[in-house]
C-alpha cells in the first residue's frame, strides 16, 4: 500500500517529467496536471475516495493540494477555466488504462468504461490510476 505522508505527495517535483523538461508554457502545466491527478489518483484510490469523484474534480483536488498545511505550492494548479479539459483528460487516461479505445476526450465508451472500473476494487483501482500514470506519461513527456 503506498504512504500518503507529505513527501510521497509531493515526489510528483522530483521526478516528474513535465517539470524537470524546461519547458513553462501552458501544455506544460496542463500535461504536469493530469500526470499529478493521474499519480495521486492511486493514493486518493487506496482512501476509498469513489473513481468518479477523482476524474470529475481534477482541478478542485489540485487547488486543495496546493493549499492544505504543508501543502505543495509547486503542484501544478491550471486556472479554472481549463479545469473541463483538465478533467476530460484524465478521464481520458482513465479509461485508455482501463482497455477502452476512445477516438477523443468526448468519446461516451469513456462512460462505459469509467462506470465498469469504478467496481473494482480498491486495490485494482490503485493499479489502473498507476498504469494510467504510466501510459499518459509515456506519451506525452519529453526528454529534457
Amino acid at each position: 500500500m503506498p504512504s500518503t505522508s507529505a513527501s510521497a505527495w509531493a515526489d510528483h517535483i522530483s521526478d516528474c517529467p513535465f517539470c524537470i523538461s524546461g519547458a513553462r508554457d501552458e501544455m506544460t502545466t496542463l500535461r504536469c496536471a493530469v500526470a499529478t491527478v493521474l499519480q495521486h489518483g492511486t493514493f486518493m484510490a487506496c482512501d476509498d475516495i469513489p473513481l468518479m469523484e477523482i476524474v470529475t474534480n481534477a482541478g478542485d483536488y489540485l487547488c486543495g493540494l496546493a493549499s492544505s498545511p504543508g501543502g505543495d505550492q509547486a503542484t501544478p494548479v491550471p486556472p479554472a477555466t481549463r479545469w473541463d479539459w483538465l478533467n476530460a483528460e484524465v478521464r481520458r487516461a482513465v479509461a485508455l488504462a482501463a482497455g477502452a479505445e476512445p477516438a477523443s476526450a468526448l468519446d461516451p465508451c469513456i462512460d462505459d468504461a469509467l462506470a465498469q472500473a469504478a467496481q473494482w476494487p480498491s486495490q485494482c483501482q490503485q493499479r489502473l490510476f498507476e498504469r494510467a500514470a504510466r501510459q499518459f506519461t509515456e506519451q506525452h513527456a519529453t526528454t529534457p
